[in-house]
């Protein structure tokens, strides 16, 4: 299993859009999307405008056939619009996934992109 992880800072005009669109258009979408688990939507208590999108699917491959589909795509092309900025945080999977790569698989390494974060 997997989790997507996207921000979103909306317009004080688009709130109610931005988060009705995962009460109706979202949750019809996603029915019918293979592995397509659950989506969580967090709203950031300190600063209203902030939102967290939690995307749990199955697999790396059932995302990817997902953002492939034309209705997903533009229910994401219409949240784009609402958004001020969007910043996609990426692909994150679960602890007992990652520790059976990192024993599985010793040639696993720090993305390039995050490297600077290392501590030394």
């Amino acid at each position: 299993m997997i989790c997507v992880i996207t921000l979103y800072d909306i317009d004080t005009s688009n709130v109610a859009p931005f988060s009705s669109a995962f009460d109706g258009p979202w949750k019809r979408i996603s029915s019918r999307l293979p592995g397509q688990i659950h989506t969580i939507l967090l709203r950031r208590s300190t600063h209203l405008l902030f939102f967290l999108v939690q995307d749990f699917w199955e697999s790396e491959r059932d995302y990817a056939n997902a953002e492939r589909n034309a209705e997903v795509y533009s229910f994401r092309q219409s949240l784009r619009t609402l958004a001020v900025c969007q910043q996609s945080m990426g692909i994150f999977r679960f602890r007992d996934q990652w520790e059976k790569d990192l024993n599985s698989d010793d040639t696993n390494r720090m993305p390039s992109e995050l490297r600077s974060w290392q501590m030394n």
